[in-house]
């Protein structure tokens, strides 16, 4: 059995891979992802099954430059801190010579958000386009599952939420605390959240950050409209609970962050390159053939 390697230390770079290949020829597109996308098959539909997380180059599939192992990969996509997982994958795309022209990238679930990140802080090399395939743009509020065989992980990261989801040890160390956003607790999230309300610019703008994203031609967002993951599914189009209770949701453009346009939402959604899109099924629920006839486009 080869050995679990250690958690990479923050600022580390994994080597590189070759590129598979079916890889497309015009542009690689790097994935960040709840792991391979790999599609298990279910009446027609196909669901991206694996919970880890990767970096992985392809189209239509991919392998990841570091991912060594199940349960090392599952470990940090609950344990290791979100900003030096951007970090590691800035570093990777600046000194992969295939993406120095540009690239698309594509992000599932969780994935969504920080390639949105990675967009923010590090254009160089160019995204073209991004793709969030149910990603929490405005965070979460709610944890009822997991993917798979999680559950007893999910048990646990509910108990720690409940203690403090904004004291320093759980932010620093749990991933899902980075994106959790209280309603009931706003300002306590726009001071203590070192993930999720930065990149949303909750504490002040940051010109570059507002720059970097509006350079993208295209912001796709799926949105699964029978998720029963993601609280509240508003949230992978940019939506979320009106601030002060956790019942009623309201859409990106009813949002301060769209009306004050703190990140350039409103100024791409006019211009065109916000697109958002549905797709009937749960969480990462696909038909392959949606999947082909409106993703794939973005990506050529």
């Amino acid at each position: 059995m080869t050995p679990k390697p250690p958690l990479a230390p923050p600022g580390h770079v994994p080597p590189g891979s070759a590129p598979h290949p079916r890889d497309p020829p015009r542009h690689v597109t790097p994935r960040w992802s709840r792991g391979r996308p790999r599609w298990r098959r279910s009446g027609g539909r196909a669901r991206c099954c694996s919970c880890r997380w990767c970096w992985a180059r392809g189209t239509a599939r991919g392998r990841c430059p570091w991912s060594s192992g199940t349960a090392w990969d599952m470990e940090n996509s609950f344990f290791m801190n979100v900003n030096d997982q951007v970090t590691q994958v800035c570093d990777t795309l600046a000194k992969d010579p295939k993406l120095q022209g540009g690239y698309n990238s594509m992000g599932f679930s969780q994935g969504g958000q920080f390639l949105r990140a990675v967009a923010q802080r590090c254009p160089s090399p160019p995204m073209f386009n991004l793709i969030s395939i149910g990603g929490q743009q405005q965070g979460v509020y709610g944890f009822p599952r997991c993917p798979g065989e999680s559950s007893h992980i999910c048990d646990w990261i509910r108990k720690m939420l409940d203690l403090g989801a904004y004291t320093t040890a759980i932010q620093r160390r749990l991933v899902q605390a980075q994106y959790w956003h209280d309603p009931l607790k706003e300002e306590e999230y726009q001071k203590y959240s070192i993930f999720l309300a930065d990149i949303n610019q909750e504490r002040g703008i940051n010109e570059l950050y507002k720059k970097n994203l509006m350079t993208l031609k295209k912001f796709v967002m799926v949105k699964f409209l029978n998720d029963t993951m993601v609280d509240p599914p508003a949230s992978e189009w940019f939506g979320f609970y009106r601030s002060g209770q956790a019942k009623e949701t309201v859409p990106l453009q009813e949002t301060s962050l769209y009306t004050e346009d703190r990140l350039g939402l409103q100024q791409m959604d006019k211009a065109g390159k916000l697109v958002f899109l549905g797709v009937e099924g749960d969480h990462l629920q696909l038909p392959v053939e949606w999947f082909y006839a409106n993703i794939i486009p973005f990506l050529n």
